[in-house]
């Protein structure tokens, strides 16, 4: 019962600590979600308007990204609500389920221009370029400002980096639909749509591919990339020199940047209240150090 309750104490000091960050990101979210869906019914009647497949593509990615985005405001609410006894841990695990969804939409959508864009090869359609061009430059803008309100929170999670790739990737869309129009305009080539569809979804392929693996590393409770085992080891003995020796450890992260750790630690014979000294000193190394907030220490001693 002591641990359950110092487990859910942590989990309550953790949250509190992220609820205005995910405040500000719960308000941008909102802002982005409805420009994007104006923009992606834009986009969706543009490119049936004007017969071309890289407006219709980047429509079919838009409505990929307002699904991310719908996604990541909803795993945000959730992660924001307490730790019970069925669930100590809190409910952060949704950012991730969240961003691996976004990995898995991004492939789909992929598939999908692939498949259109092989058929256009065969069957081009003539192409209203002017239109096609004013439609993609106001989808840029919309991009570009999306990726503005979001800039200073997309680092700092994969949920939400998460829907910044799929921002980023509209963004870089919008720039392919532009070039390709262009050149169509100028040179009559109907195969360039295709073709900067095919591009486009080779772009975003590499990222979903990428994002994907991220969430199954967290998923599965590997060592968080941006730790290492020997150098956390070598921090805490050098700070805290009564240690004899550290075993058993498991790092992994409830959520991006939210560090759990377990590990056996081998001090003298000492009482309890001296072990509950080492205990903070510890916990303060891996704190300021590492950033690892939430610790599960065991004491031990050898006799002789």
């Amino acid at each position: 019962m002591q641990k359950l309750e110092h487990i859910l104490e942590c989990a309550s000091t953790e949250r509190t600590i992220g609820d205005n960050y995910r405040a500000k990101e719960k308000q941008k979210l909102t802002w982005c979600l409805w420009i994007t869906g104006l923009t992606m019914l834009l986009e969706l009647f543009g490119g049936l308007w004007t017969h071309s497949l890289a407006l219709l593509s980047d429509a079919a990615h838009m409505f990929s990204h307002l699904f991310s985005l719908g996604a990541s405001f909803i795993a945000i609410w959730i992660a924001t609500r307490e730790a019970d006894e069925t669930r100590s841990y809190g409910f952060y695990r949704a950012e991730i389920l969240a961003a691996l969804l976004n990995g898995v939409t991004l492939f789909v959508i992929v598939l999908w221009i692939f498949y259109d864009a092989v058929l256009r090869f065969f069957n081009p359609q003539p192409i209203a370029t002017l239109e096609m061009l004013t439609i993609a430059v106001i989808g840029l803008v919309v991009n570009l400002f999306s990726a503005y309100l979001l800039r200073g929170v997309c680092g700092k999670d994969l949920n939400l980096k998460s829907a910044f790739m799929h921002m980023l990737a509209d963004t870089l869309s919008s720039v392919g639909i532009i070039a390709a129009g262009i050149l169509i305009h100028f040179t009559g080539k109907l195969w360039l749509d295709p073709l900067a569809s095919i591009l486009i979804a080779a772009m975003i392929l590499r990222w979903s591919l990428q994002l994907t693996k991220d969430a199954v590393h967290i998923l599965l409770e590997s060592t968080p990339k941006h730790l290492k085992k020997e150098e956390v080891i070598e921090a805490i003995q050098r700070e805290v020199p009564e240690i004899h020796h550290i075993h058993h450890i498991h790092m992994w992260e409830l959520t991006s940047h939210l560090c759990a750790f377990t590990a056996h630690v081998e001090i003298d014979d000492i009482s309890i209240s001296q072990s509950e000294t080492l205990r903070k000193r510890i916990n303060n190394v891996l704190r300021e150090h590492f950033h690892i907030t939430h610790t599960n220490l065991q004491f031990e001693c050898q006799k002789n």
